[in-house]
This record gives structure tokens, sequence and C-alpha cells, in this order.
């Protein structure tokens, strides 16, 4: 696919009809504007054509974004307004390698003074308005061609701004990231065929229930798969942490040895000091694991107020009721089913009174359980006395000792580092003891946050084992060879297959996307010649990369912004080189944060190597020192576009010029 030409009409500053044609010989076009002068907005016009008010929020990625609000502010300030209604409109003519044209057409009137908006979008191919069948809508089938061509996820990937890549975490990709690499690269597919399975299963699994059931029912299942999938994402968050855990222990272990080596000397008070430190610090690890164990268990009882025998809480009277509630719910099903054979049967007035007074008494006994208890049911009963019994719940002032003595302990230590921390500094030795200060506090914050998120875990297990319990019992009520049963059999049986086919499919995508970061990162950084290895994890795709001189993944140290840059367009020539299908890339400041070297690699070896198509919107500091110069005679150059001021109105013109002066007397 090939962006030809872009349409705007009042649309920000460009005010009246604009167009910027984008296709040429070469694969490089250059729309060239100083600062301020609609750089930004011809990529908002892009998102704003594809996709509409869904691809403006994902552009702005901001909770607080209020698209009507924008899209009225973004209206030409040079247009008029038609009957209280301002027109603005953006169009995309585009054309793939089998000859085919489209072009996309995306207008929106907004009423000025209440800021509503209506829109209108549609598309043409081969010059044809697209085609309906009966009953289909417009804006929905133009839309979904739209995305089956470039999804929002993965316009975000290819139409971006040079300055996002310096705050990229490449260690935490984003789930909107990984969405657009999962499309990009065909697993998206995948996703979406095991989405559409698992919908079915719901359904199916709720026909099989009893209709006053089957709400509930659906609500948990939803529930279930909301949690495995935070499920999957807080074990991956574990396994982050216990990696971090591991190496500040190490870190922590190499200070310790330091300090000792440089203290060896220090005389008896430091001495004495570090022994202290290192007793404390063991015995606050201990205290530190029982109290994650007090606040993930006992400390929710005494929050609440309830004592250990919860006497108070008229605990004997609720299991009582509870128990009668359960007698009497079996009785009221017996009595029904006795009905139900009765012969001769009972009139349907005595029976009718029958049920009524049954089920009176029912309630009255529900309404006479203790109030805290009355959520419970038999077995729920069960599970919070053994749960008590377990948890020791009787003896909760022990607990509040616990924490009584803790407290006095953790101030202990700090009174202890501080003293160590005076000693250290009279000795010279302040900066060892600051990291390891520090990297103790980290390692302290590690293990109660990896306790918390165990606690979690266990939680969303039980939950699950839970809700596969009462589908199993549902299944096992159903008849084998019903058609429910054979279907959810069917889906049980498909979806670990997919499951497995999806990841063998992405660990055979780990090499070649290994390989292509590898080629692109030589294209950016000098630090490439330093590269021992680079393995890209293919579930995550989380980067590591060990360099000469460097302990360790080099993307943990503090980078630099032009550092994460580089690796965030290394992975962005990784994605487009295993695309599966060919994707423009436009680019706002290409060159952002990098000095003159690095923007000589981009420019020369880099943007012209990364996609059939480039789209670049430069500033004079982009292409300058010569780099213009280079780029044209190498013969990359597709159009050169100039945006600039008008004289006479605050609008902004459209030239297609050689653009030599702007970037080489500007230099």
């Amino acid at each position: 696919m090939k962006f030809e030409s872009l349409r705007m009409k009042n649309f920000k500053r460009f005010a009246g009809d604009h167009t910027i044609p984008l296709s040429g010989d070469g694969s490089v076009t250059v729309i060239a504007a100083e600062n301020g002068v609609g750089k930004t907005t011809i990529l908002d016009a892009f998102f704003l054509c594809l996709h509409g008010k869904r691809g403006m929020k994902l552009r702005k990625d901001n909770s607080k974004f209020q698209f009507e609000e924008w899209l009225a502010n973004a209206f030409s300030s040079l247009a008029e307004a038609m009957s209280g209604y301002g027109e603005v409109s953006v169009g995309l003519d585009c054309s793939d390698d089998n000859g085919q044209s489209f072009s996309i057409h995306r207008s929106f009137w907004i009423e000025m003074e209440s800021k509503t908006v209506s829109e209108d979008v549609t598309l043409h191919v081969d010059g044809k308005i697209l085609r309906l069948e009966a009953g289909e809508k417009k804006e929905h089938v133009v839309q979904a061609w739209i995305d089956a061509m470039l999804t929002p996820q993965l316009a975000r990937r290819f139409l971006l701004d040079g300055e996002e890549f310096g705050q990229l975490d490449m260690s935490h990709l984003s789930d909107a990231m990984k969405t657009g690499l999962d499309d990009l690269l065909g697993q998206g597919l995948l996703h979406r065929l095991s989405g559409h399975l698992k919908s079915v299963k719901r359904k199916t699994i709720s026909d099989m229930a009893p209709a006053h059931e089957r709400e509930s029912l659906g609500m948990l299942m939803q529930s279930s798969e909301e949690h495995a999938a935070e499920l999957n994402e807080k074990q991956r968050n574990l396994s982050t942490m216990r990696l971090e855990l591991t190496e500040l222990e190490s870190e922590q272990r190499e200070l310790q040895d330091q300090l000792q080596q440089k203290a060896a000397k220090d005389g008896a008070e430091l001495g004495q000091l570090r022994i202290q430190h290192a007793v404390h610090s063991s015995e606050m690890a201990s205290l530190r694991k029982t109290g994650l164990e007090h606040l993930l268990n006992q400390v929710p009882f005494l929050v609440g107020g309830l004592e250990g025998d919860l006497r108070n809480h008229d605990l004997e009277e609720a299991i009582g009721t509870i128990r009668s509630r359960g007698l009497e719910g079996k009785v009221l099903q017996t009595i029904a089913d006795v009905l139900g054979g009765l012969k001769p049967k009972l009139s349907k007035a005595d029976e009718k009174r029958l049920i009524e007074a049954s089920e009176e008494r029912l309630e009255q006994t529900f309404d006479s359980t203790p109030a805290a208890f009355r959520f419970l049911d038999e077995e729920m009963l069960d599970q919070f006395l053994a749960k008590k019994e377990s948890l020791g719940l009787s003896d909760l002032e022990n607990v509040r000792e616990f924490f009584s003595e803790a407290t006095e302990k953790v101030a202990e230590g700090r009174a202890l580092t501080n003293e160590l921390s005076q000693a250290s500094k009279r000795m010279g030795l302040t900066e060892i003891a600051d990291s390891l200060g520090a990297t103790a506090t980290r390692i302290g914050e590690l293990q109660t946050l990896i306790a918390l998120e165990e606690g979690n875990i266990e939680a969303i297990m039980a939950e699950q084992e839970e809700i596969n319990t009462r589908v199993e019992a549902l299944k096992a009520s159903t008849s084998s060879d019903s058609m429910h049963r054979r279907s959810l059999d069917l889906i049980q049986t498909l979806l670990p297959l997919l499951e497995e086919y999806r990841i063998q499919s992405r660990k055979q995508l780990a090499e070649p996307l290994q390989e292509q970061f590898a080629e692109g990162f030589k294209m950016l950084s000098r630090k490439s010649e330093r590269i021992k290895s680079i393995t890209i994890d293919p579930d995550e795709y989380t980067v590591d990369i060990s360099l000469q001189g460097f302990d360790g993944n080099w993307l943990r140290r503090d980078l630099s912004a032009t550092e994460r840059q580089h690796v965030g367009l290394s992975l962005l020539y990784a994605m487009r080189k295993l695309s599966n299908r060919p994707i423009p890339v436009v680019v706002d400041t290409p060159t952002s944060r990098m000095d003159s070297r690095h923007k000589g690699y981009s420019v020369r070896k880099f943007y012209p190597n990364l996609s059939h198509q480039v789209i670049v919107l430069a500033t004079s500091d982009d292409l300058a020192g010569g780099l213009y110069s280079e780029l044209s005679a190498s013969g990359a150059l597709a159009q050169e576009i100039l945006l600039q001021e008008s004289t006479d109105t605050n609008d902004i013109e459209v030239v297609e010029t050689n653009l030599k002066t702007f970037f080489e007397v500007k230099s």
C-alpha cells in the first residue's frame, strides 16, 4: 500500500482546500516546516481520516481528551461557519501493488454553539463508491474495510512522533503496543479467533444452565476471562519483580563486599555497627514475611472490628439459622417435588398457598440471620469457619502485639542505619553506604510487592477453580449427546490447540525478529559494534541487549532519550521488515534528540531502508549540515513539500519546491 495524497479542508491552520502529494519515484517524501507551522496537524489528519474519533483518542492517549471539543477548536479560524455549522474534512488517496486505487473521505459538521459533531465517511475503490449489501450500514462497512487495511493499533505504530521513542520502555511494553505488533506479524487473527470461540463458549454454557441462572452465570464467565487475562499480567509482573529482586540482591552483596574491603581498617565502631546492621536486616526480613502473612489473613478481621470469638456478632446464632435455612430449603424442594407427583393433585389454590407459606417461613429464617452473616450459604459458612480456625483468629491480640513490636523494630533500624551512615561518612564511605541503603530499601519494597502479588494470584486462581467446578457440574448434568455438550467439548478442544499454535508461531518469529532488530540497530547506533547478543521475548516482545563493557541487560540501565529512541526505531524496523503486508511509515521530527553523527546514520542508512514509503515531517534542523543534499543525491526523494505561513493571513500554504534552501541556508 502507498499513500498517494492527503487532502484537508478547514483543518486547523489549513483554511480552505489543500492537497499534499505524497508519492513519487523515490521512497522518501519530505514535508518541511518550521516549528508550529503544521507538521503535527499533518499527523493528526492521517489519524482523523483513517479512524475518526477512535483514531484521535488512540493518538492522544489521554483519558481527559474530549474529541468534540478538540474538533471544534480544530475548525479553522479563517473559515466561515454556514448556518451555524463548521465543516472540517480530511481525505486520503491510496494505491496497492495490484494497481487498485482507493480513496477515503471523512467529513465532520460541527454545531458551533453546542459543539456537537456529526460525521460522514465514504470510500471509493477504483473511482467507484463502495457497494453495500442490503441491511449494511455504510459507516460500519467502510470502517471495517479501512481496519482490514490498517488497524488503529498499526496506525499508532507506523504514524508516529519521533519524540515518543525517547520515552519508550522496552522492558514494559503497553498492551496497545503489543496488540499492534501482533496485528503486524499475523498474530491478530489468532487473537480474534480465540476471542470468538470464548464468546461462543460463554453462550453455550449459559444456554445449558437453568433460565434463572443464565444471566449471573454469563457475568461470572465474563469475569473469569477478564481475571484470566489479569492473572497472566500478574504472573508476568511477578516474574519481572523476581528478576529485579535477584539482580538487586546480587548488587547488595557486591556493595557489602566493597564496604567491607574499604573498611577493613575502620576500627571497632564501624565494624560493630556493620555487624548490628546485618543482624537487624536479617531480623527485618523475617518480620516482613510474618507481617505480610498477617496483612493478607488476620488483619482484615482486625480492621473490620471482628473479635476472635466473634460472640459480639452472634456467630453461634448465625450458624444455627444458616443450617436451618439450608434444611428448610431442602424441605421446600421436597414439598414441591411431592406436590408435583401427588395423585390426586391438590387444587392450584391449595398448592399455591402451601408453597407460599413454605417460602414465607424460609424468608423469616433468612431475616432472623444476623446481618453480618446473611450473605453466607451453608457451603460458604463451612469455608468461613475453616478459614477462621486455620488463621487462628482467637489469637488476634498477639497480632496487635506483633505489629507494635515490629514498629519499634523499624524505628530501631532507622536509627541504626543513620548511625552507620554517619560513621561511614567519617570514614569516607558515604557513597557506598548510601547506595547500599537505597538498594536495601528497594529490596524491601520488592519483597512486599511480590508477597502481595502472590496473594492476588492465589485469590484469582481460587475464583477460577470455583467457576470451573460450576461449569463441570453443568456439563455433568447435561447429556453427552446434546448439541450444547458436543459444541462445548469441541470448543474446549480447539482453544488449547489454538493457544499452542500461537505460542509456536511466536517462537518461530523470535529469531528473524532479533536479526532484523540487530540490522536496524546497526544502522542507528555506534554502540552496535559492541553487541554481544540481542534476544527478543516472543511472548512479550521485550528486548535484552548484551553489550561489551556492560553487565546484564543494557536496556536496564538509565538510558538516555536518544538511546531509547534507537531501540524503539530498531523495533519499528524489525516490525516493518517482518510485516505480512507493505505499510507506509510517517514520522514527525525523525531525528529528534539525535546528535549530528546519529542524524547522519539515520538519514543516510536507516530511513531510506525503513519502508517502501517513508514520509518525514522535518524541521530545518532534521536534515541540516549537508544531510538534505546527501539524501537528494541518493535518488531516494519522492516528493519535496514546504509548509509556510501565508504573508497575508495566518493560514498555511502548501508549496511543492526544492528544499535545499530551507535546509542548507538555515543550517
